[in-house]
């Protein structure tokens, strides 16, 4: 965890792009780092007719897909200057090497 959010895939779609940056550095110390994603963070509450009453409790919903897809790309730069992005099947594998 990093400025009180967790580290993950909603948390840094939903938060601001200073904030994001932030959590991002405040992680550059892990030498391993899971950042996961769940099939809603790519729904658009409004094309996908989600009822309003899960908009209202989850925030990822309150983004059009097309600025969530902004943020992931953004996103996905940042993570790649400093880390080596791989499958989790990838990172397992290295572990077990390493152990």
């Amino acid at each position: 965890m990093a400025c009180g959010l967790p580290a993950i895939g909603t948390s840094l779609l939903v938060a601001p792009a200073a904030l994001r940056r932030a959590i991002v550095r405040a992680m550059a110390g892990r030498r391993f780092w899971n950042f996961e994603l769940h099939g809603i963070d790519f729904a658009d509450a409004e094309h996908d007719g989600i009822p309003g009453d899960l908009v209202a409790r989850q925030p990822d919903l309150r983004l059009p897909i097309a600025a969530k897809l902004a943020r992931l790309e953004q996103l996905l730069d940042q993570l790649a200057a400093g880390w080596q992005l791989v499958t989790l099947a990838e990172a397992a594998a290295e572990a077990q090497r390493t152990a």
